[in-house]
């Protein structure tokens, strides 16, 4: 069980009064701004220099500047962070025929529906002078972002499940096209994927949507596919539409929360977060300052496992999964999917490990902002992250319990300031410097030993008169965190993606059998459940 957190600790502004520690801490903190602020203004003037150098050199071909919440994503190395959609169609088209096909629509769609930074970022290249990063105006050629890989064995007439996870790895850092310049890319395979229960005569055919972190967040994208490539644009509309109502209803409903709309709109507040912006991260991080376990604080090798994991035909988790967290107040997807992800990281590390942790940091990203149905599509970043300390729970608490503790601990970590800080600080400021400096003020990378993305459901849909099966989300690693789970629903129906850098978890195999056992967890969790009922 988790500990509760304490008053100190809830807090949304840290006492200045009785601890002269803390008031040290605080007369550090107003240090530290001043020199921000003096920083942030010596680097906005070096910037608009540069941007008027660029300008020159470039005339109309200069797109202006990638904007802060955007260039925190571009590192070193670009194909690093790299979101990879996989949907998986049916269609009767054999996969040659397929593939001319899928890639003519795509070249001839006209994508109406797209704001101009959003046309910007698909039809541009990226570049960087001095570590700033600029968009050209190069009229992409859509011809150049369309690659058709093999599996591996281009005498196969069909792919198996561990050929495609072969394929998701080597898409995980495989640059974009024109050497990392371009923004997306969209992978078509040779072979169809070899499913059960196939109809005759159908072929399940797989196309890889990969974007740059930087061309927007998971959301955005999400939003960016359905409502420029879907067949039925109305029952798209409705759904996203229901679901950002249900988002700010969410959030107007958690007034105390870091990312309520009072708290955006109350500037003295701001003002007040943003003063004490660095006691209040470095507090966040004090926490976790000795997070060491077998998945976390090795050197990464950049290589990567990625494999996914769907529930069985007609075996309706999801239902399981919403009577779960019915049984909480505040209860939520996410915190049932927390608890199978720990139950099942306990399993791992018994299994790995001489020593299991009492509970592992884990980052959750927070939308700041939802898509807004009624306009022009923009896909950018508008993500915080709220830090949590997860348990290695096991079955010997009832499910009810667990699940309770697990939301309070959610609910207490996005409460925090920090994460209304270290949105400012990205978009504020840390967006501003030049590439090669914004790596070396995230933390949250560095102390988590996993990331979790829930992406919100998709309704059954149909892609150019080809039938989506299935969908599947894989999210980029981030900093030193080399282990990042991703779950999605279809037609309501669950899939699972792990990303994991080689290094921590060596074999295919040990991954794909830990992401199993997330889903099998979950069907433990529900007969538990309905057992204690």
């Amino acid at each position: 069980m988790l500990s509760k957190r304490s008053k100190e600790e809830t807090t949304n502004l840290p006492r200045t009064g009785g601890e002269p520690s803390q008031l040290r801490l605080l007369v550090i903190s107003m240090i530290i701004l001043v020199l921000q602020a003096i920083t942030l203004a010596i680097v906005l003037i070096f910037r608009q220099f540069i941007c008027l150098f660029l300008k020159l050199k470039y005339g109309k071909r200069f797109g202006g500047f990638m904007s802060p919440g955007d260039v925190i994503w571009m590192g070193d190395d670009d194909s690093e962070h790299i979101t990879n959609t996989v949907v998986l169609m049916d269609s009767k088209m054999k996969s040659e025929q397929f593939n001319l096909s899928f890639k003519k629509d795509i070249i001839e769609n006209p994508m109406v529906h797209n704001h101009p930074l959003t046309d910007l970022k698909l039809c541009s290249s990226c570049h960087s002078f001095m570590g700033y990063v600029f968009y050209l105006k190069d009229n992409n050629n859509k011809l150049d972002c369309i690659t058709m890989l093999d599996c591996g064995d281009s005498n196969k007439d069909f792919m198996e499940k561990s050929d495609l996870t072969d394929v998701l790895s080597e898409c995980a850092t495989r640059p974009l096209p024109r050497n990392n310049s371009v923004l997306w890319e969209v992978v078509t395979i040779k072979q169809p994927l070899k499913v059960e229960n196939a109809e005759n005569g159908v072929h399940t055919n797989v196309v890889i949507f990969r974007f740059h972190h930087a061309m927007g967040d998971g959301m955005s994208i999400v939003n960016f596919l359905l409502r420029n490539l879907t067949d039925d644009q109305q029952k798209i509309h409705d759904h996203l539409d229901k679901l950002t109502k249900r988002a700010f209803n969410r959030n107007k409903a958690h007034q105390k929360s870091a990312i309520s709309t009072s708290l955006k709109n109350n500037y003295l507040r701001l003002l007040q977060l943003v003063m004490m912006g660095p006691y209040i991260l470095k507090r966040g991080m004090l926490r976790f300052k000795n997070n060491q376990n077998i998945l976390h604080g090795t050197r990464l090798s950049r290589d990567k496992y990625v494999v996914y994991s769907t529930e069985r035909d007609g075996e309706r988790l999801l239902d399981a999964m919403k009577q779960m967290k019915n049984e909480v107040p505040g209860g939520m997807l996410s915190a049932v999917a927390l608890i199978a992800i720990s139950r099942a990281l306990r399993r791992f590390y018994n299994m790995n490990s001489k020593e299991v942790p009492s509970s592992v940091p884990v980052s959750m990203p927070i939308p700041m902002t939802v898509p807004k149905i009624e306009e022009k599509i923009i896909t950018k970043n508008s993500l915080s992250a709220a830090l949590l300390s997860l348990p290695l729970l096991s079955s010997k608490t009832t499910v009810r319990n667990q699940l309770a503790a697990v939301v309070e601990e959610i609910r207490g970590a996005i409460s925090q300031p920090d994460v209304v800080v270290r949105y400012i600080m990205a978009n504020d400021f840390i967006g501003y410097l030049p590439k090669n400096l914004i790596q070396n003020f995230f933390t949250t990378g560095a102390v988590s030993t996993f990331t979790f993305s829930n992406l919100p459901g998709v309704p059954a849909t149909t892609t150019f008169q080809h039938v989506l099966r299935d969908i599947i989300f894989i999210t980029p690693n981030f900093g030193k965190c080399g282990l990042g789970f991703s779950m999605i629903t279809y037609r309501d129906t669950l899939s699972f993606g792990l990303i994991v850098d080689k290094t921590l978890i060596p074999q295919k195999q040990a991954a794909q059998d830990l992401l199993d056992d997330v889903l099998e967890e979950i069907r433990m969790m529900y007969d538990q459940f309905k057992r204690n009922m």
